[in-house]
């Protein structure tokens, strides 16, 4: 018989039927207590994710560069907030050169012999110089200046992609 009374009982009341198997009765009044202890929980985390749903839909909304202050005591005009806006910035500039490195040692690795990646660097004499040596010169050389180029721009590829050259400001 008390076996049939733990089958009908739902899961919320389960630690309840434990406490007073002993007994032998189960005490409707603790049951509801229960019930609504564990609804109340359940609205609870219900109104936590709802809250946690429109944080992300606000920050998804607002474009990727513009400062969040959540801080409502803290002055939009503070040092703080203009140092947070400095560092965005150098991040900026450290990636732009990040590409532009990559960029300029893969193209030197690829196409050292005409220069390409001098030109990315802002070398634009040396970009030339590699140029006329593997087109025009290698003409009267039987080929001999092209390969002499193409070496030289695999080296500077090479320390480029292992940021030993610099870009030319």
């Amino acid at each position: 018989m008390e076996e049939n009374k733990k089958d009908n009982v739902i899961g919320v009341a389960e630690p309840v039927v434990d406490e007073v198997e002993n007994i032998g009765v189960i005490n409707p009044d603790i049951l509801k207590k229960k019930a609504a202890a564990a609804e109340e929980a359940n609205e609870e985390v219900v109104e936590e994710i709802k809250v946690e749903q429109q944080q992300q839909q606000q920050q998804q909304t607002q474009p990727p560069n513009q400062n969040i202050n959540t801080n409502t005591n803290q002055n939009p005009n503070s040092s703080q907030s203009t140092n947070n806006m400095s560092n965005n910035t150098s991040d900026r500039t450290l990636s732009d050169y990040e590409n532009k490195r990559i960029l300029a040692g893969i193209m030197g690795v690829l196409f050292g012999a005409y220069g390409v990646h001098n030109f990315i660097y802002g070398y634009t004499t040396k970009g030339i110089i590699q140029i006329l040596m593997s087109t025009i010169l290698a003409i009267f050389t039987c080929g001999l200046s092209a390969i002499a180029a193409y070496i030289w721009g695999l080296v500077e590829g090479i320390l480029i992609l292992t940021d030993q050259i610099k870009p030319n400001k």
